[in-house]
C-alpha cells in the first residue's frame, strides 16, 4: 500500500512539542496534531503536564527553525487529553475526523515524533482488538510498536483521518514504571552505574508491540466550536427557489 500521498497531505498539521520550563530547558516532549480548526492543536494531557511557568512550542516538518508558543486550553485528565490554541504562521489545514467508527481488524496509521526524533515519522499496523474498561473508557488496542514521544499524535484510517489520540504511557504496571521515570538521578546505584538512568533508559524503549488509542469522540469541543455551531443552529434556513 502506497501511503506517500496521505503522509505529504498530512505533515503539515502535525507539529512537534517541545515543553520547556522557565529557565528555557526543554522538560517534556510529545506529538499533536491540527484538529477542529486551523489555530487548535490536540495531543496528551500528561505531555504538557509540567508546562508550570514555562511555555509549550510548536515546531511543524515545513518549518523546522520556526517555534510557535501555544496555551493550554482544555485539560481532559479523565482522557488524558488536551487541547492547545496557538498563532499559526499560516492557513494550516486540521485533520479530517473519520466517517466511520472504527472497528477490529481496520488498518491504522500513526504518525509523531518518537524517542529523541525531531523528523515526523509514520508506522502502520491494525486496531486489533476495542477494550472497554470498569469505567466504561473505551481504548483501542494496537497491533504497532507505539514509543516514548508518539503520545499525543492522531491514530488514523489508511486515507489519513483521524480514529483516535495515541498515548504512549498506557502500558501494564504503568504507575511503577512512571515512578522510576520520576526518581531522581543519583538515589541508586551500583558499581558506579546510576540505576536510575538505567531504569529510565531501559523504561523508554520497551517494545511491547501493542500501542493505545483513546477514541477521538473523546477529544473535547473548544468554545469557539460550540459558538460556531450555535449559530449555525440559529441561521434561519432558505426557502426553496420557485
Amino acid at each position: 500500500m502506497d501511503l506517500t500521498t496521505v503522509i505529504a497531505k498530512i505533515r503539515e498539521s502535525m507539529p512537534l512539542i517541545l515543553v520547556a520550563d522557565a529557565q528555557n530547558q526543554i522538560v517534556g516532549k510529545g506529538s499533536g496534531f491540527i484538529y477542529h480548526q486551523s489555530n487548535l492543536v490536540v495531543t496528551c494531557a500528561h505531555v504538557v503536564n509540567d508546562v508550570g511557568g514555562g511555555t509549550i512550542n510548536l515546531q511543524f516538518p515545513d518549518a523546522p527553525e520556526a517555534f510557535m508558543v501555544a496555551k493550554v486550553v482544555i485539560t481532559d485528565h479523565e482522557h488524558d487529553i488536551a487541547l492547545l490554541k496557538f498563532e499559526p504562521d499560516k492557513q494550516r489545514t486540521p485533520l479530517e475526523a473519520s466517517s466511520t467508527e472504527a472497528a477490529e481488524g481496520t488498518q491504522v496509521l500513526f504518525s509523531g515524533y518518537p524517542f529523541d526524533l525531531m523528523s515526523l515519522t509514520t508506522h502502520q499496523g491494525i486496531i486489533s482488538s476495542i477494550v472497554t474498561d470498569p469505567t466504561g473508557m473505551k481504548s483501542y488496542l494496537i497491533d504497532g510498536t507505539v514509543n516514548p514521544g508518539n503520545s499525543g499524535g492522531p491514530l488514523m484510517n489508511t486515507q489519513g483521518q483521524v480514529l483516535g489520540v495515541i498515548n504512549a504511557t498506557r502500558r501494564n504496571r504503568a504507575n511503577l514504571l512512571g515512578r522510576i521515570q520520576t526518581m531522581p538521578v543519583g538515589a541508586l546505584s551500583l558499581h558506579g552505574i546510576d540505576m536510575v538512568e538505567l531504569y529510565s533508559a531501559l523504561v523508554e524503549n520497551l517494545q511491547l508491540g501493542v500501542g493505545y488509542a483513546v477514541p477521538s469522540s473523546y477529544i473535547p469541543a473548544h468554545a469557539d466550536q460550540k459558538e460556531k455551531a450555535a449559530k449555525v443552529k440559529k441561521a434561519p434556513t432558505k426557502g426553496k427557489e420557485q
